[in-house]
C-alpha cells in the first residue's frame, strides 16, 4: 500500500480517535516511521480533532460540576478514612470518629487559648479542618458555603438569627450561607469537632 492510499484508507482517521487495533496501531506507525507524508497527515488530523473540541468546548453549570465534584469525594472518603464524608448525607456518626482516628487527630498538648485549628484533606470544594474550643467563637457569617460541625467530644451552644440552640456530642450542627451564627462552649472540657465548609452552588 502507498503513503497515498493509506491516506485515502481512513485509517489515520480511526487512529487519532483511539478505535484501531494493537495491530492497526502498529500499521500506522510503521507508515509514520517510513512516509513523512502519513506522520504530517496523523499531525495534521489531530490537530483538527483538537480545534474541533476546543471549539465546541461546553462549560457545565455550577450546579453540574458541584454534583460531579461532590461524587468524586463521596468515593475518595469511602477508600479513605482521613476524608471526613460529607455531612450533608444520612451516615453511620461513628465514621467520624474514624476519619479523627485516620488523620491521628489529638487534643493538642501545647496551651492554647480559646481555638485550635488543624486543617484536614480538603478539595476546593469542600474544606475540612478539626477544632478545639475552649470558649466558642464569635459571631461570622459566610456567604458561599454551607458549614456543617459534627461534635466529637463536649457541647456548646449555638446562636444562629437571634435563637439559640444546645448541641452535644453525636450531633451535627448545619449552619446555612448567609445566617450570622455565634458558639458558646458549654461542656467544662474543650469541644471537640470536624467542621466542613461545601461550596454552594
Amino acid at each position: 500500500m502507498t503513503a497515498r492510499e493509506f491516506i485515502q484508507s481512513g485509517m489515520i482517521e480511526t487512529y487519532c480517535l483511539g478505535f484501531t487495533s494493537n495491530e492497526e496501531n502498529i500499521l500506522v506507525q510503521q507508515m509514520a516511521a517510513t512516509h513523512p507524508e502519513v506522520e504530517k497527515e496523523i499531525r495534521r488530523v489531530r490537530e483538527s480533532y483538537d480545534n474541533f473540541l476546543q471549539n465546541r468546548q461546553m462549560k457545565p453549570s455550577p450546579s453540574v460540576k458541584k454534583a460531579v465534584m461532590n461524587n468524586i469525594y463521596r468515593q475518595e472518603a469511602v477508600i479513605k478514612k482521613e476524608w471526613v464524608p460529607l455531612m450533608h448525607e444520612e451516615i453511620d456518626f461513628r465514621r467520624y470518629y474514624e476519619s479523627a482516628v485516620a488523620n491521628n487527630l489529638k487534643a493538642p498538648s501545647e496551651p492554647f487559648e480559646n481555638l485550635f485549628v488543624q486543617e484536614l484533606p480538603s478539595t476546593s470544594e469542600v474544606i475540612n479542618f478539626a477544632v478545639w474550643a475552649k470558649q466558642g467563637h464569635q459571631e461570622e457569617t459566610h456567604d458561599d458555603r454551607n458549614e456543617y460541625l459534627a461534635i466529637l467530644e463536649g457541647s456548646c451552644d449555638m446562636y444562629m438569627n437571634g435563637m439559640v440552640t444546645s448541641y452535644a456530642k453525636g450531633e451535627i450542627i448545619s449552619i446555612q450561607p448567609h445566617i450570622p451564627h455565634s458558639a458558646v462552649v458549654t461542656s467544662a472540657e474543650p469541644m471537640f469537632a470536624l467542621v466542613q465548609r461545601q461550596l454552594i452552588d
